[in-house]
């Protein structure tokens, strides 16, 4: 399955799109909020297709945007990160446990069925009357440093484990922070050190230096100009092999 986005114009003034599958997630950094909170909107916009599901925790202006966009039948779990709406958010533990529960379901069908992705089970389960295709799923967060360094150290886990294996089970992030996203593994790791040791046991050097990305950058900057890095290739191979 391939999930073009549209995410700016090259130095031609062509559009320039990408596949959020392939990358395989997207992480935002920013210098004006109300930007970043258009370029959300186009992007859930653009995604909202079949066999593709949201996971969204956003603020109530990024919130109010996108609900006019996505249908209440693809949002699979919403959290909403400062006051509540009328509808009543659950709280940010619930959100990541359903998340992480959905992670592991989806692991164990292709340990099961030994295949190494989403995808190929969906094909190989084509002509079984009763399987059900999975989605795809999209999480969205708008400020991914507000939710992941202020919680539990589980919760710091529980992203990196997204981050790794969720590509092959189907799930991607767009995720925005005021800065850069690497710069949040390296804080991750220093709140929570037991991260390093997940690191370590998956054979995984994370020197956090420029070529080390998981997923490919959008820098917005406050003229509205926007840089796109695709992460390394190197890194690209040992975590999603």
């Amino acid at each position: 399955m391939e999930l073009p986005l549209v995410i700016g114009r090259s130095s031609i003034n062509q559009e320039f799109s990408t596949n959020i599958i392939a990358l395989p997630h997207l992480f935002i950094s920013y210098s004006d909020e109300d930007h970043m909170r258009q370029l959300i909107n186009s992007f859930c916009n653009q995604l909202v297709v079949p066999n593709l599901n949201f996971f969204l925790a956003v603020h109530k202006e990024t919130y109010t945007l996108v609900e006019t966009i996505i249908p209440t039948s693809k949002i699979a779990s919403l959290f909403i990160t400062n006051e509540a709406l009328e509808i009543t958010p659950i709280s940010y533990k619930i959100f990541m446990d359903k998340l992480i529960k959905e992670l592991n379901k989806r692991s164990n069908l292709l340990a099961k069925f030994n295949i190494s992705n989403i995808k190929e089970l969906n094909s190989l389960m084509k002509s079984n009357k009763n399987y059900k295709s999975i989605n795809n799923i999209i999480v969205v967060a708008d400020n991914i440093f507000e939710l992941v360094l202020s919680k539990h150290k589980k919760t710091g886990i529980n992203f990196l484990k997204l981050v790794v294996d969720g590509p092959t089970s189907g799930i991607h992030l767009i995720a925005a922070g005021a800065n850069s996203y690497r710069n949040l593994l390296k804080q991750l790791i220093y709140v929570h050190p037991a991260l390093k040791t997940i690191l370590d046991k998956n054979n995984i050097s994370m020197s956090l230096n420029s070529n080390n990305a998981l997923g490919a950058e959008l820098i917005l900057t406050g003229e509205g100009l926007r840089f796109f890095k695709e992460r390394h290739q190197d890194d690209f191979t040992k975590l999603y092999p």
